[in-house]
């Protein structure tokens, strides 16, 4: 009996080694989990990145393998990298592939390729002029990335979103983002994307009127690029000089990088070359030229350099005097200018849709984090009280535990001395009969008052025990009474027929925060709402009638019934009618 509490130690030992087992189990398990692609599809992702064009040719001849392949992960690989492959070499695919490919992933345990898909999803809203929703994809990827991401991928994103930012004219935002792009590549050592990323700080510089610093950039790039070979990226440099000089109104200088770039022009910068060119040459009054430049620029220019190419051969003809040739010009010059106005129409609406976008984002963005903090600091003490109790239930627990051996022990040492008693009562029964009955009667008085301890340590536990639950309840109707007052300032602004203000709303949004923490969660988790969605959701919950919700949110109780029955299938995909919508929402 002497061994009986080391005997209790080695069993919690036993038992803690049995969990630490089968939680290495569990993580071993969940490791050999995730599934192994195969070598050709590996080989396709590395072509990808070092040869698109290969990379085109060797994912088709793949094709009948693994297009309709029955194994889900290696299927909607192969489909990733079809718009990896067609991304690469510029032919994007833009039906619905990279969507499907999306919805898998998000569902599947694999975080790297998710990351790629939603890099080449924003990809696809770039090519749909949709900026607001391809930053938003960009980000999504960047958030997914870690130390194990590629540092070319890394560059990409940030180049891609810097591109965003540009176009919607947020230039210290670009800045930041090409900067990023540009400390990546120089970490690999890739001078071709360095270089190019140098050209993109550089424009911005030009943009921000920051003459200075846009020439160190381009100059630096330009004198690093006279070693690589690469004519295309020394031509791009070189007009982006010539641009910057122009804007200096150093026209020399200007026109000296403009002639390296019109020597070895490619079709891709045609239109922009031609157009500069112009530009310089009528700083000259070299009519010659801007005649011939405008002409070139009427055959192969972009719309923008062809409404300036009408208005050069404009001038131009009306100084040789040919009206007929003018007016032909003129014409072609406003039919130009009326695109461009279109264009520049639809681009300052989707720069404002953007804009608020972004802003609302960021909005959002702030708030959440404060409540993820909230919410660390509250979950952090419940953690700690849990433990507390936790801790005091094993103390507790313990002494009972000894207290109870320490009784059994009594018990035994009785039923021995019992026995011995028997065994010798009829040779001393006479003389020792009195002095036994004694020792007997203190040991059960002894047993008695152990017990008795024991009993009152068990009592004294169940008042603690009593205690804690008395102070949940207390909680509870705090949170009840909470939740009346919030109701009764409703029904005031009710009775009284005066419309909630936003602040109002802001009261009784904190509030219902605080007596429901996990409600709005656990809606925005299903689906974004817009603000009045939620406010519905908040007065059902709140167990409001159907016409007093009408009345608060200014609108007829048909309108909020029918509000209802859709917020019913967007929240909980199922149909039905206004009361089963107010069924779930006071389930949650």
């Amino acid at each position: 009996m002497q061994n009986t509490p080391s005997n209790g130690k080695h069993s919690r030992l036993h038992i803690a080694s049995i969990f630490w087992g089968v939680l290495c189990l569990f993580l071993i398990l969940s490791c050999a989990g995730r599934h192994s692609y195969p070598a050709d599809l590996a080989m396709a992702d590395t072509l990808c990145r070092t040869n698109p064009d290969s990379a085109v040719a060797y994912v088709k001849s793949i094709s009948k393998k693994y297009a309709n392949s029955s194994n889900p992960y290696d299927r909607n690989y192969y489909q990733l990298l079809t718009v990896k492959a067609a991304n690469n070499v510029y032919k994007p695919i833009k039906d619905s592939t990279i969507f499907r490919v999306m919805d898998f992933y998000e569902k599947a345990n694999d975080t790297e390729k998710l990351c790629q898909t939603y890099y080449y999803v924003g990809k696809h809203f770039v090519q749909e002029n949709d900026a607001p929703q391809a930053l938003q994809y960009f980000q999504k990827a960047l958030d997914l990335t870690d130390e194990n991401t590629p540092l070319s991928f890394l560059s990409c994103i940030y180049s891609q979103t810097g591109s965003l930012f540009l176009y919607q004219e947020m230039y210290d935002d670009a800045l930041t983002m090409y900067k990023k792009s540009y400390s990546c590549d120089s970490l690999l050592r890739d001078t071709v994307n360095m270089l190019y990323s140098m050209q993109d700080i550089a424009t911005i510089y030009n943009f921000k009127k920051d003459y200075g610093k846009c020439l160190d950039f381009l100059n630096t790039a330009h004198r690093l690029s006279k070693g690589l070979g690469n004519n295309i990226l020394r031509n791009s440099i070189s007009q982006s000089l010539a641009i910057c000089y122009f804007d200096i109104k150093d026209y020399d200088k200007a026109k000296s990088y403009m002639m390296e770039t019109l020597k070895n022009l490619e079709d891709g910068v045609k239109s922009s070359a031609y157009s500069l060119a112009i530009d310089i040459y009528s700083k000259e009054t070299k009519l010659d030229s801007v005649f011939y430049f405008s002409k070139k620029l009427m055959e192969c220019g972009t719309v923008y350099s062809k409404q300036k190419a009408a208005s050069a051969l404009c001038e131009f003809y009306n100084c040789k005097n040919d009206s007929k040739t003018v007016l032909l010009y003129l014409k072609e010059s406003v039919t130009f200018q009326d695109s461009i106005n279109r264009i520049n129409a639809v681009s300052t609406i989707g720069k404002m849709h953007f804009a608020y976008n972004y802003n609302k984002q960021e909005k959002e963005n702030i708030k959440m984090a404060a409540e993820a903090k909230e919410n660390r600091y509250v979950c952090f003490i419940s953690i700690l009280l849990f433990l507390f109790i936790f801790t005091l239930y094993i103390y507790k627990r313990g002494i009972a535990k000894k207290q109870y051996l320490q009784i059994s022990l009594s018990n035994e040492r009785l039923k021995n001395l019992v026995v011995e008693t028997e065994r010798n009562y009829e040779r001393e029964r006479t003389q020792t009969t009195e002095k036994h009955l004694m020792e007997i009667k203190a040991l059960n008085d002894k047993s008695l008052v152990e017990r008795n301890e024991y009993e009152n340590e068990i009592k004294r536990i169940k008042e603690i025990l009593d205690e804690l639950i008395e102070s949940n309840n207390e909680k509870k109707y705090e949170k009840e009474k909470a939740a009346n007052e919030i109701c009764d300032f409703i029904k005031q602004k009710l009775k009284m027929k005066i419309n909630l203000k936003n602040i109002d709303w802001s009261v009784i949004e904190k509030s219902f925060n605080t007596i429901y923490p996990n409600f709005k969660s656990a809606i925005y988790a299903k689906s974004y709402l817009k603000e009045d969605d939620f406010r519905i959701c908040m007065l059902i919950k709140l167990n409001f009638s159907n016409s007093d919700i009408s009345e608060l949110m200014n609108r007829t109780a048909a309108a909020i019934s029918m509000k209802r029955g859709k917020l019913l299938g967007k929240l909980f995909s199922t149909e039905g009618g206004a009361k089963d919508f107010n069924t779930r929402i006071k389930d949650l």
